[in-house]
């Protein structure tokens, strides 16, 4: 149902199984992560109920985590990440999620460790090559960034933002010319985000 686009409907339908079933923690998860777009106290309360059921299920830390960074609490939901990541070290949304969070706080060896990390339990996951192309230019470290971008856009070639991000770390580098073909091509891939 939720893939359908019928939230409305699926939050009914794991309500419904939390209540046949207070221990499905499972089902608490699923409905946290569908209360993000709505309720984002109420997808914490269910995130913090499955782990209160399943205390070692790596999949209600990683939703505790998503609500509360929904709740603009980031901290705490990095926290709920590096547990998800002890509980299951193959939790790649998870690796995912620390790398960003400490980028965003500008912990770049931090950020860089977790991207890392994630990428030696998949070396071609696109959001952890992507994530750390990105933690590469915030540490102004621009030529491995540019090599970093590289391998994501061989990797996505339809990546508009990994084209215009390249292009950003060429113009730093004073290559224009090559800064001008990756924005270039970042705008016939999606001309409405430029």
């Amino acid at each position: 149902i939720e893939y359908q686009k019928r939230t409305a409907e699926a939050l009914k339908a794991y309500g419904v199984a939390a209540a046949a079933d207070p221990a499905d923690a499972r089902a608490l998860t699923y409905r946290s992560l569908l209360e993000l777009g709505s309720d984002k106290a109420a997808a914490l309360r269910d995130a913090e109920a499955a782990i209160r059921v399943e205390p070692k299920l790596a999949r209600a830390r990683y939703v505790q985590g998503r609500a509360l960074e929904a709740l603009e609490r980031p901290d705490e939901a990095l926290a709920a990440y590096r547990e998800t990541v002890k509980l299951d070290e193959d939790y790649l949304d998870a690796w995912v999620a620390v790398a960003f969070l400490e980028r965003k706080a500008e912990r770049y060896d931090a950020a860089l460790a977790a991207a890392d990390a994630g990428l030696k339990r998949a070396s071609k996951n696109t959001d952890l090559l992507f994530e750390r192309a990105m933690i590469l230019g915030a540490r102004d470290e621009t030529t491995r960034a540019i090599e970093a971008y590289g391998v994501v856009i061989a990797a996505l070639p339809k990546s508009a933002a990994a084209y215009y991000n390249r292009g950003q770390q060429l113009s730093k580098k004073s290559e224009h010319e090559a800064a001008l073909a990756d924005f270039r091509k970042a705008a016939e891939l999606d001309p409405k985000d430029l």
